[in-house]
């Protein structure tokens, strides 16, 4: 008896003869390639107008309607404007703006360029130094500055876009330099406290209510030298003996390595964010110098830095939404509940668009 089952032909599929649907990235042409500059956006302006970043005049290559268009991309679709971003990068023409424009309080400078995927991009701003004395002045030393010195304020961010539209091995740093010089006696308010005790000495009255106005002054300063003991710390600053302490306080989280000796000064401060694992790892620094030969009460403060001291990338959730996360050695990632996945992601947008609205 012959088994119907076992001499029965197999069923082979027939192979399908389509391939499998590619979808293509914004900025790229289905294989993966970057589209060229006049295709890359896929803005329009007009019926017969698209946006081409290379084919305008000027040092930004595009106009005031093309600025615009780029502008509301970036705002509706963020994800998609740095897709593009990227392909844009890799075109064969780099993308770059730089402006430099005075404003009522300094002037400020933005540098920015996507090349090949990587983004550097640095905006500052040297401040004017009758702007900075408004709030200042009462404070500082009696040769607080250089001639012709200013501060500056500096913002950086670096990274590299991937076609998710987020961005990898990102570093952001924020940077003060070239501050004027302070005055210890203005910061902690003994030279004020002399001026009063001087008046309250010359004024007319019985030597009764001098004395409790003196008494006052006097404990007024006590209390203040207890609160920011500068002067001691001043003293230990200019010794010739170098000091180096951590510090940690339990009311509010961070910790401190403070060096100070041989006339200068240097504070290392990690954690002042937070130190739970979903934070991301802040970190600050201070370096200066005090006792100088020519003003023993100027405490000159040389740079203060913040910086993200993680590896850092930012990516996309399913609702549109960006999402920090923190890169180990191994490559794994944790995500950071923290907003400063949003500024990492709209940084570059905001000094790329600033370059283009700004230049004309």
């Amino acid at each position: 008896m012959v088994n119907a089952l076992s001499s029965a032909s197999p069923f082979i599929p027939t192979p399908s003869t389509d391939a499998p649907a590619i979808k293509a990235v914004p900025g790229f042409d289905k294989a993966g390639a970057p589209l060229a500059d006049a295709d890359v956006w896929g803005l329009s302006i007009g019926k017969t107008r698209t946006v081409n970043t290379a084919a305008g005049l000027g040092p930004s290559h595009i106009d005031g309607a093309e600025r615009s268009a780029l502008l509301s991309l970036a705002k509706e679709k963020p994800q998609e404007f740095l897709q593009r971003l990227l392909a844009d990068s890799m075109n064969g023409t780099p993308v770059e703006y730089n402006l430099t424009r005075k404003i009522d309080i300094g002037v400020v400078r933005v540098s920015f360029s996507a090349v090949n995927g990587t983004i550097n991009t640095t905006a500052s701003l040297d401040v004017f130094n009758n702007q900075a004395d408004k709030y200042l002045k009462p404070y500082l030393a009696q040769k607080a500055r250089d001639k012709g010195a200013r501060s500056r304020i500096t913002l950086s961010m670096g990274g590299q876009l991937n076609k998710n539209g987020g961005l990898d091995d990102v570093k952001l740093e924020a940077k003060l330099s070239g501050a004027p010089k302070f005055s210890v006696a203005k910061l902690v308010g003994i030279a004020t406290i002399e001026k009063d005790l001087k008046k309250a000495l010359a004024a007319e009255g019985s030597q009764k209510d001098k004395s409790a106005k003196v008494l006052s002054l006097v404990s007024e300063a006590i209390e203040k030298l207890s609160d920011v003991p500068l002067p001691f710390l001043v003293k230990l600053i200019g010794s010739s003996d170098v000091m180096k302490a951590e510090l940690t306080s339990k009311e509010i989280d961070g910790h401190a390595k403070v060096q100070l000796g041989k006339g200068k000064f240097a504070v290392g401060l990690r954690d002042f964010i937070g130190s739970k694992k979903d934070e991301p790892d802040v970190r600050a620094s201070l370096t200066g110098r005090a006792a100088l030969p020519e003003d023993k009460d100027a405490l000159a403060l040389d740079e203060l830095r913040v910086f993200a001291n993680d590896k850092l990338a930012v990516e996309w959730t399913d609702t549109g939404a960006p999402k920090l996360s923190r890169i180990d050695a191994k490559g794994g990632r944790t995500p950071v509940n923290d907003h400063f996945g949003e500024v990492l992601t709209y940084l570059p947008l905001a000094l790329a668009l600033a370059g283009g609205h700004i230049i004309d």
